[in-house]
């Protein structure tokens, strides 16, 4: 039985994956062919009642290496050389922005979107490392509305670091922010089709193009160009599942190469890794 509140990364000289816990300090190594369980990160902080049960994502920072998890507000600062994790933030509401979509931009974190228990909220925010709590930045143009949690995937974000611009794709309305001139664009009826289906992660490819990854699809998106390409492979290599039992991310990019964990209830392990070619539409 794994814990919670998991964060990942991708070693860089081998095919494997450590993963470690902010709630227990578990660090574990998942290589093509064995599991290596390393010495516990300390944890500086009481982590008796935490609860987190999604996974984290991570943003190199000048200040250090930052996890952060949906719905939480729960901010960490990892130090990987010394194996310590602090809790540095002091956040007292949350619960609001589950499966929000989060990004770094000029040594900022921000988050959009997500849903609580009530709302589907449409809040752009950011991380005050002043402050040490989330501050609201501004609002998208359309509506709040009560989440329907076993519909179709009702947010797609995505932002565009080559052009400091955010794009949303909401109920088949597509908008965008930029950061530049602090104003949103309706940009009309997206006939990508993508909310037919559920469960989208977004992986970044480079600094204006991402992969919308599912179970059943997987996407290159290029926003600013108005491009969208169907790049599936036939064997399924490129899928992967929002539910992953071991709590690692959907893909792992390095150079033009992308790492898949895959699931398997054929193999001792329990698991396996699909290393791929990055093949993606020219720009």
């Amino acid at each position: 039985m794994y814990s919670q509140g998991y964060i990942s990364w991708k070693l860089s000289d081998k095919i494997g994956v450590q993963r470690i816990s902010v709630e227990t300090g578990e660090n574990i190594v998942f290589y093509e062919n064995h599991i290596d369980t390393l010495p516990k990160y300390t944890l500086n902080y009481d982590a008796q009642n935490y609860e987190i049960t999604l996974k984290g994502h991570l943003f190199k920072t000048s200040s250090g290496l930052k996890a952060v998890f949906p719905g939480t507000g729960k901010v960490f600062l990892v130090d990987t050389a010394a194996g310590i994790i602090e809790r540095i933030d002091e956040t007292y509401y949350s619960g609001y922005n589950f499966d929000s979509y989060q990004f770094i931009r000029n040594d900022t974190i921000y988050s959009f979107g997500g849903y609580g228990f009530w709302i589907q909220n449409n809040l752009l925010t950011y991380y005050s490392d002043v402050r040490k709590e989330w501050s609201l930045f501004g609002k998208a143009p359309f509506a709040l509305e009560s989440p329907d949690l076993q519909g179709p995937q009702a947010q797609i974000s995505f932002y565009d670091r080559l052009n400091d611009i955010l794009y949303v794709v909401y109920q088949n309305e597509a908008y965008s922010y930029s950061f530049i001139s602090r104003s949103w664009k309706d940009l009309g009826q997206s006939s990508f089709g993508l909310n037919n289906q559920s469960g989208y992660m977004v992986h970044t490819v480079s600094d204006s193009t991402c992969l919308l990854m599912s179970s059943l699809k997987t996407y290159w998106w290029y926003p600013g160009g108005n491009s969208i390409a169907d790049i599936t492979l036939e064997n399924g290599g490129n899928l992967t599942n929002r539910i992953n039992v071991l709590g690692l991310a959907c893909g792992y990019s390095e150079n033009d190469k992308l790492t898949v964990p895959k699931h398997s209830d054929k193999l001792k392990l329990g698991y396996y890794f699909e290393s791929l070619k990055l093949r993606t539409p020219p720009i």
